[in-house]
């Protein structure tokens, strides 16, 4: 015979922070939670060419899908849209793990952090 735990009480504060990291940063840690504009203001030049290559990409398959149906247009503005938040997204997560110092970040440490050494690789 087993006994059932006893139910948690939502109305407790909890006891343990629910945020787990798994590994630990390789490279030197600009922000440890980096914001949704310092994301974007760190973009490097690369990532805004992966985006405007995906929204231009989306354009050209959708009007290719659209043409079957006679509807260029719409699909075509759709593709470009799923296809450049897809882009914009990926890119912002790549610029998020070079924020928080799981990617080579030289960069922006350089532009952040003005005074910290950065050794060279």
């Amino acid at each position: 015979m087993s006994t059932w735990p006893e139910p948690p009480n939502y109305y407790d504060a909890p006891t343990k922070a629910h945020k787990v990291i798994l590994q630990t940063p390789g490279y030197p840690v600009v922000f440890q939670e980096p914001s949704i504009s310092q994301v974007v203001t760190n973009m490097r030049g690369g990532h805004w060419s992966f985006v405007a290559g995906m929204t231009a990409l989306g354009y050209g398959l959708g009007y290719w899908k659209g043409s079957v149906t006679h509807w260029q247009k719409p699909a075509s503005t759709f593709g470009a849209i799923f296809l450049g938040q897809f882009g914009l997204l990926h890119m912002m997560q790549d610029e998020a793990y070079r924020l928080m110092g799981f990617k080579e970040n030289s960069k922006e440490v350089a532009r952040n952090m003005p005074g910290a050494a950065v050794a060279d690789a």
